[in-house]
């Protein structure tokens, strides 16, 4: 089925995207089927975060904003004696972990570490969190604190494919969630800012991504789904560009690229 076509079958009209509401995050939504989703369990961003801490050994990591707990489980199957903490915001995702008695768990916000001691961790991780994250300059400043002298923070966002799709990905996303855009240099300078040594970064291309898994698996409104594939299905050529989208099966493919920065506390 050609773009027009699938377009078609979607019925949504012009005056429709305009009326609907920017989506609130409702993370008892979401929780349900975060695991289902094929981003999530794609072993590519996972792979590309602890490939940095080869050869690091941490005796005590924390990672922020863990969610259902995937790196936790990661970096506890690479360091099994590695005592890993994860914090999330939200207690509904954090009641998804399995095995829960391998790690220590917290129901608390990034931008307050106060129950948790300074110079405390070797790592600290953060995927797909600070987009989230309102006062990002805090939840830094509390990561720095409690990373130890000489201790690594590594942290993944998704991007907008390139600076001209910028806006049209910030519009998109705000009919999915409340979130920031985060580009590579902003993660580079959010570091830098942090008095964070070392400051290095690797962009992850993950391919052929399914809109229909995104959308379907995002405890997204129904009204807010169809808005976004309107977007994608009409995008100006050059986001189709930038994305390498590709439609077919009432389907849009894509190309997400994500970057993975990290930088060492200075001592």
């Amino acid at each position: 089925m050609n773009t027009q076509a699938a377009f078609d079958d979607l019925n949504v009209n012009y005056e429709f995207v305009n009326e609907v509401m920017a989506a609130q995050n409702d993370w008892s939504k979401r929780a349900v089927k975060y695991n289902q989703l094929d981003w999530v369990n794609r072993d590519i961003l996972i792979k590309g975060m602890l490939d940095v801490i080869d050869g690091y050994h941490p005796g005590r990591a924390l990672d922020v904003g863990t969610g259902t707990g995937k790196i936790l489980k990661a970096i506890k199957g690479k360091y099994p004696k590695c005592e890993c903490w994860g914090i999330d915001c939200s207690e509904e995702m954090l009641n998804r972990i399995e095995n829960k008695e391998n790690y220590i768990i917290k129901n608390v916000n990034a931008v307050n570490l106060s129950g948790i001691d300074s110079d405390y961790y070797d790592l600290v991780t953060a995927r797909m969190v600070f987009h989230h994250i309102e006062e990002p300059e805090k939840a830094m400043s509390e990561i720095s604190r409690v990373l130890k002298p000489g201790g690594l923070f590594i942290v993944c966002e998704g991007n907008p494919p390139s600076i001209r799709s910028i806006d049209w990905y910030t519009q998109m996303f705000s009919y999915k969630e409340e979130r920031r855009t985060i580009t590579e240099i902003d993660l580079i300078n959010m570091l830098i800012e942090a008095a964070l040594e070392g400051v290095t970064t690797k962009t992850i291309i993950m391919k052929d991504c399914s809109l229909n898994d995104w959308l379907m698996n995002s405890g997204i409104p129904s009204e807010n789904i169809e808005v976004i594939k309107k977007l994608h299905y009409e995008a100006p050529a050059y986001i189709k560009e930038d994305y390498n989208m590709n439609f077919s099966n009432n389907d849009c493919f894509m190309d997400w690229k994500f970057s993975v920065v990290y930088g060492y506390r200075n001592n």
